[in-house]
């Protein structure tokens, strides 16, 4: 999906140490509709919309965005319910989360009793006295390379620098009820800055019909157009007969995000990606699992790679996801993040990585979607190349 860009100047005015930050940004989103979690993946905690506000109810988890960003303003309110001890806090810029830990090791704006706005590991990242206790407090935070800067309540708190790991992740809103109490967050906007923008990502897809695209069916005497169609901006897949539909241009190096839903019962379908022309079920791939319950499942079709747990004799490899599905229920939008780079492919389902298949033997080829046996639908079907990846 092509984003639409306007000029704008962010800038910033630390206590004693002025920063002008001037970009050109794509225009200011709102994260947060104020009536759903769509965009959003709930971890291991329980939260919902009240009062147009999302709440972390119950637990020590996350709820995470499901797309990364890098360079940007993140706007948010919030409040702490809890007449003392609260504590809770916004992650930004990680990628995973350890399996012994509910939430990253860091970034996170804390918003701990007395710690409001402090940035543990970040060299100067602290403030004092700026919030208000039991009502609601703005957080006004930028991120630009290895420098962060918060304003809280309209007025500047601290500049730091020494950003460290990944240049782009997720952001999170840390749930710590046990210990914390309940917070209310609300009026969540997100500015994404040049440096970080997905400037030369291909629409895969234009939301009108299959320009760019290439339909095979096992069976030769099915209607392609009965089989693959496009319906309200998005690809519909009828499930049967088996087959796929995959771009004409190949790819070797990049990042895949889309979008699936199954519309009526779930079942089997996947990512095809790095194919080659192979006119069969299947070609030599690799493939990102959607059947369903499974997304973030491995599987090379006559591709072999290290973590492979299939017996050798199997025309496919597979790798079961790293986690519990995080699938959303049927009838719901999920995003699949797909990155592959040398031999290595990284597997994002809602956000959470899910899997990392290394050693794998297909170099380049195309990308492509599965029938296989249930209707399903893609859309906002988006590449990223990284290192001059298309012919």
């Amino acid at each position: 999906m092509k984003r639409s860009c306007v000029l704008i100047t962010v800038v910033l005015v630390a206590f004693l140490s002025p920063n002008v930050y001037a970009d050109t940004a794509c225009g200011r989103v709102a994260l947060f509709d104020g009536k759903s979690l769509e965009g959003w993946s709930v971890l291991n905690c329980e939260a919902r919309v009240v009062d147009g506000a999302i709440l972390l109810a119950e637990g020590n988890g996350l709820v995470q965005t499901e797309k990364k960003y890098g360079d940007f303003v993140l706007e948010y309110e919030w409040k702490a319910l809890a007449e003392d001890n609260w504590d809770s806090g916004v992650y930004f810029r990680y990628v995973e989360v350890p399996k012994e830990r509910p939430w990253p090791e860091r970034y996170q704006v804390n918003l701990r009793k007395g710690m409001e706005g402090n940035c543990d590991g970040l060299d100067g990242a602290k403030s004092e006295g700026m919030t208000k206790p039991g009502e609601w407090n703005a957080f006004k935070l930028t991120v630009k390379g290895d420098t962060a800067a918060l304003e809280i309540n309209g007025e500047p708190a601290w500049t730091g620098k020494g950003l460290e790991g990944p240049e782009s992740g997720f952001i999170a809103l840390q749930a710590e009820t046990p210990n914390g109490g309940q917070f209310l967050f609300r009026n969540i906007y997100l500015t994404e800055l040049d440096a970080a923008m997905d400037t030369d990502a291909i629409a895969l897809f234009n939301g009108n019909d299959l320009s760019g695209w290439h339909i095979y069916l096992e069976d030769a005497s099915a209607v392609p157009g009965e089989v693959w169609q496009v319906k309200e901006g998005a690809i519909w897949c009828k499930g049967e007969p088996t087959g796929f539909i995959r771009t004409k241009q190949s790819f070797d190096n990049f990042k895949l995000t889309l979008e699936w839903q199954w519309p009526e019962t779930p079942g089997n379908s996947g990512v095809l990606v790095r194919m080659t022309e192979e006119e069969k079920v299947w070609p030599l791939c690799m493939e990102a699992q959607l059947k369903h319950e499974n997304a973030g499942d491995a599987v090379g079709m006559g591709c072999d790679f290290n973590e492979n747990q299939s017996p050798p004799e199997k025309f496919y490899r597979w790798a079961p996801k790293h986690n519990d599905s995080n699938e959303k229920e049927p009838g719901n939008w999920n995003t699949y993040e797909i990155v592959c780079k040398g031999d290595v492919m990284e597997l994002t389902v809602n956000g959470l990585l899910q899997n990392t298949a290394t050693g794998i033997c297909v170099e380049k080829g195309f990308i492509g979607l599965q029938s296989e046996g249930a209707p399903i639908m893609f859309r906002n079907i988006e590449v990223t190349p990284i290192d001059s990846t298309v012919e």
